[in-house]
């Protein structure tokens, strides 16, 4: 918005500029959303959304099992193995059972691979120094 009004000021022979811009929504998050610092601070616990809640305009795909254990390893996988029957260009957002954000995935041509991994790696059984 800034550039379309200097370049609208440019091509009228003077110049332009926002006296103010403010920002009313991000994706489905709405400026009524938004809170002060101060309110943040003072209880995180009721305004810090979770990664899954802060991912909510990512299509969300549902795992369990093997695949869960699989994706805490980063495994990629063909996209109908992973995705189903969805259809949609990603990123995804990858939850638990539980609702519970694991991993993030892209599409890589036919498969799909792991952006970022979240979910913690099961136990081997040894401890470690």
């Amino acid at each position: 918005m800034r550039t379309l009004a200097a370049d609208l000021g440019t091509a009228l022979g003077g110049c332009a500029h926002l006296g103010e811009l403010r920002r009313l929504r991000v994706g489905s998050f709405e400026v009524e959303e938004a809170h002060t610092l101060d309110e943040i601070e003072a209880d995180p616990q009721r305004f810090v959304l979770s990664p899954a809640a802060a991912l909510r305009d990512m299509v969300e795909i549902v795992v369990g099992g093997e695949q869960l254990r699989a994706i805490a390893h980063g495994a990629t996988f063909a996209a109908p193995a992973l995705l189903g029957e969805v259809d949609a260009p990603g990123p995804f957002a990858v939850v638990d059972e539980g609702k519970e954000l694991v991993a993030v995935y892209e599409r890589r041509g036919a498969g799909v691979k792991p952006a970022v991994v979240l979910a913690a790696q099961e136990s081997t059984g040894r401890e470690s120094s």
